[in-house]
């Protein structure tokens, strides 16, 4: 007879509960992977946005000066 696993009296095995322990490990460094990932974007967005704005003012102060 299999356990009833969501009966109040029954204590995981030390297997289930690795199992849900490697589950929610994976999980994380996944979601910690996405995150990063998103971070690296965002910031070569805004170092590109920086570069952008950096060559338009030389430009522009060279037109200035002659």
């Amino acid at each position: 007879m299999p356990r009833d696993l969501m009966a109040p009296e029954t204590e995981p095995t030390d297997d289930e509960l690795q199992t849900v322990m490697v589950a929610a490990r994976d999980a994380a460094m996944e979601r910690k992977k996405q995150a990063d990932a998103w971070t690296a974007a965002r910031l070569a967005e805004a170092a590109a946005a920086i570069r952008i704005d950096r060559e338009r003012r030389c430009v522009q102060e060279r037109s200035a000066r002659g």
